[in-house]
């Protein structure tokens, strides 16, 4: 049977087929070899109605070879209630990205936090005064000596002086007091024979004695002498209280030799003339010098109990300073600034001796304009920085 005769024995024996089919979905096979499925909607003038996903086909009944029912879909998985069918879904592509882990979004917060809020910083200490180191006065003194020499006297002068200090040892007390103040007439230029005459540690009592021809206000080139005899009557003094009894006097009146008592007692009384001495002579090495000597006395605990008066050094030190403020004198700003910086951090020290030393120091030297004595330390640090300058 060729081609022709078979297909026009299908047609003849699917037609009836195709008016019994049942609704449902088929599967159809034309003679183009297609095969097309969908829902079978019937048949109508020999048009087959085939629904598929592309919309209702007709398709010529002719063109039919076979007609069969779909093979069933696999049921899709059920889905718990109340989710979306899974169709409904959003593609997996289209899909929102999950959200960063807490921990590397809090890093970024954290930084904008330290950039928004800086930690504070710690407050920055008060400000103090420097402790500054202490000259030495007998250095500047002499220094200041060598480019001012005293005058030259005549001959007839000359005379005068020598005798005067040659003498000094062998006269009363009396012919003493009259020798210094006739030394004292002769101004600066009695200072060599004064200060070449009895330097020997035995001869100390005289010398001091001799000294005091020095202790004049203005004579502020005088701090080399003074220190000197100083240090030997601080010497004399230690040596009578602790060590083996010190050399006989061979100026001293009469055979009785002097007891311990009675030679702390002289020791005594020449380091306090000589301190004297330096007061009245003032200018700013006389000062630096008591200042200094001062300072280590009320801040030492080795210091001899004899020594302590501070009313009197008080008093001593300020007016040793007393003509700082003068037009005519031997201070000059330098002078004036050294010392102020000097007495400014006694005034702050944990030591009420040294604060009254220092407080009257600076009364002479200081501006009416400076704060209280009961201000801050840092209040004084601001107001000198301002007020320095200003010195004159």
């Amino acid at each position: 049977m060729n081609r022709n005769g078979l297909f026009s024995l299908l047609l003849v024996l699917g037609l009836p087929l195709f008016l019994r089919a049942p609704a449902g979905e088929y599967e159809i096979h034309t003679a183009d070899g297609q095969t097309l499925q969908g829902e079978y909607l019937g048949m109508e003038d020999g048009v087959v109605k085939l629904k598929t996903k592309f919309g209702v086909l007709q398709i010529n009944s002719k063109d039919v070879v076979t007609m069969t029912a779909a093979p069933p879909k696999a049921a899709p998985a059920e889905q718990p209630a109340g989710d979306q069918p899974a169709a409904e879904k959003p593609a997996p592509e289209k899909e929102a990205a999950p959200p960063p882990p807490p921990a590397k979004a809090a890093k970024p917060e954290a930084k904008e936090s330290a950039k928004a809020e800086p930690p504070e910083k710690p407050a920055a200490p008060p400000r103090t005064f420097p402790e500054p180191k202490m000259p030495d006065p007998v250095a500047l003194a002499t220094t200041s000596a060598a480019l001012a020499p005293p005058p030259e006297p005549s001959k007839q002068e000359y005379l005068q002086m020598d005798r005067a200090v040659s003498n000094f040892a062998d006269t009363n007390t009396g012919s003493r007091k009259r020798s210094v103040r006739m030394l004292q007439s002769f101004g600066r230029m009695a200072e060599p024979f004064i200060e070449g005459a009895y330097n020997n540690p035995a001869e100390l009592n005289v010398r001091v004695d001799l000294l005091e021809a020095l202790a004049v206000p203005g004579r502020a080139l005088t701090t080399p002498i003074f220190a000197k005899a100083h240090a030997q009557a601080l010497a004399a003094l230690s040596q009578a209280g602790s060590g083996p009894p010190p050399a006989p006097d061979p100026f001293a009146k009469g055979d009785r030799p002097m007891t311990r008592s009675e030679l702390m007692q002289l020791a005594l009384s020449n380091v306090l003339d000589l301190e004297g001495y330096m007061s009245t002579a003032g200018g700013p090495y006389n000062t630096l010098f008591l200042l200094d000597t001062y300072r280590k006395r009320y801040s030492s605990d080795k210091t001899e109990t004899l020594l302590l008066g501070l009313a009197r050094d008080r008093a001593r030190l300020a007016a040793a300073a007393a003509d700082a403020g003068r037009s005519r004198s031997a201070w000059d700003t330098e002078d004036r600034i050294r010392v102020i910086e000097l007495a400014l951090p006694m005034l702050f020290k944990d030591n009420r001796d040294l604060q009254a030393l220092s407080q009257a120091l600076l009364t002479k030297l200081l501006p009416a304009s400076h704060p209280k004595w009961t201000a801050d330390e840092e209040d004084w640090v601001d107001w000198w920085e301002k007020a320095r300058d200003k010195i004159k």
